[in-house]
């Protein structure tokens, strides 16, 4: 199979990333996933009248005297028993119930109080005033959060004050990590002769948790043919996607496609007409998924950022793509290879986009510093400067 286009590759990896199970539990298990079905309000909120402000409480039509007498109070928590009578009010803070028999509520800084009574103008009185009427925010048996709504702070807070404190979702996919290579040692122990630290792992690791997911395992293994085949195998069975890095291109040591296909994992493409990461490898298993991914990190983050979040975000019921795409005057010229659709780290400002030094696929201090990807399309071998290119923007990719 040839290499493919970027447009294809992606299709294909939104096609095979169909959300598959639910969860169902407690809301603050499930920060940040999507709701599977509608949730209704199982009661009114407000659940009674309540008052909006400090003030006194009482029923609009009754009053048409300046002095009014207080016969209680009522207070958050602590309501006013009985009815208030015409002609008279309550002492009534925010958030309280309103009593039987007021509609209205006066705001503290605009009567005077004396012993027993206040003082003020009937002709300022607007009946319903300064009121939360009951069912206000939402009615029982009303739609509250559709289906396909993330649960966000705001939804959760929205849940709670109904007294929901489960819910269903769509079940996050599990996510395992397999590093592999000869050369690669863990920081911070001591470097043997031809060996490198691995960034890899950590740089995975740390951009699922960007996305407040976990990883399932991540495991590093040599590049040997039966250990690869060994740990893949047993990997397969304890993830719903699984991110393979290095042994994916056609070199001496790179075991990992043919570990994969002798495991039953159908290769959907292998090869992206793209730099960096033309190597990229997609599979599927079982129902799981397989990323190939080419082990110099900073392919390895584009293929993540481009391919692997818009798998993850399908899995969980999100829309694919998580990033900004705008358009932006490049502020420098650049010239790209041939036929290959390419992906600079850039820099975006207010007067444009910069493209960073140090484009090398197997450097990482351009990404550092980088807030989005610049794309060359494939046709463009030579950008001038000031010519608008599309850029996408490498902030919110989980939201």
């Amino acid at each position: 199979m040839s290499a493919v286009r970027v447009e294809e590759a992606l299709e294909r990896v939104i096609e095979c990333s169909s959300p598959r199970a639910t969860v169902h539990g407690p809301l603050l298990s499930l920060v940040g996933c999507i709701v599977s079905a509608d949730v209704q309000s199982p009661t009114n909120s407000p659940p009674f009248h309540q008052s909006a402000v400090d003030g006194y409480a009482f029923k609009a039509t009754s009053i048409n005297e300046t002095h009014i007498s207080i016969v209680g109070s009522s207070v958050a928590g602590m309501p006013y028993v009985g009815s208030v009578g015409d002609g008279s009010c309550v002492r009534i803070l925010t958030g309280a119930e309103l009593p039987a028999g007021t509609d209205t509520v006066i705001m503290q800084e605009d009567v005077t109080c004396t012993i027993g009574s206040i003082v003020l103008d009937p002709d300022n009185i607007e009946q319903g005033s300064n009121v939360r009427t009951r069912g206000s925010q939402c009615k029982e048996g009303e739609v509250i959060l559709k289906a396909g709504s993330k649960l966000t702070p705001a939804a959760i807070g929205l849940l709670a004050s109904v007294g929901i404190s489960e819910v269903t979702c769509i079940a996050p996919p599990s996510i395992g990590i397999v590093i592999t290579g000869n050369e690669l040692t863990q920081p911070p122990e001591p470097l043997a002769p031809g060996a490198i630290y691995d960034s890899n792992g950590y740089m995975l690791t740390a951009a699922l948790l960007d996305g407040r997911i976990e990883p399932a395992f991540v495991v590093h293994v040599k590049d040997d043919e039966s250990a690869i085949s060994s740990t893949l195998q047993e990997a397969l069975m304890n993830c719903d996607v699984l991110l393979v890095t290095g042994g994916v291109s056609v070199g001496d040591y790179d075991y990992v496609p043919t570990a994969l296909s002798s495991l039953g994992v159908s290769k959907q493409f292998h090869k992206v007409m793209q730099r960096p990461g033309k190597p990229l490898f997609f599979g599927t298993h079982e129902g799981g998924i397989v990323f190939g991914l080419p082990g110099n990190p900073a392919s390895v983050l584009t293929c993540f950022y481009e391919y692997v979040v818009p798998c993850i975000r399908t899995l969980s019921g999100m829309t694919p793509v998580g990033f900004r795409s705008s358009m932006a005057p490049i502020l420098g010229s650049v010239k790209t290879k041939l036929g290959l659709k390419t992906f600079l780290k850039g820099r975006l400002g207010p007067r444009g986009v910069e493209p960073l030094p140090d484009q090398e696929s197997y450097k990482l201090t351009s990404f550092a510093d980088a807030n989005c990807l610049i794309v060359i399309e494939a046709e463009d071998t030579e950008v001038n400067a000031g010519t608008v290119v599309s850029v996408h923007e490498l902030v919110d990719l989980w939201s």
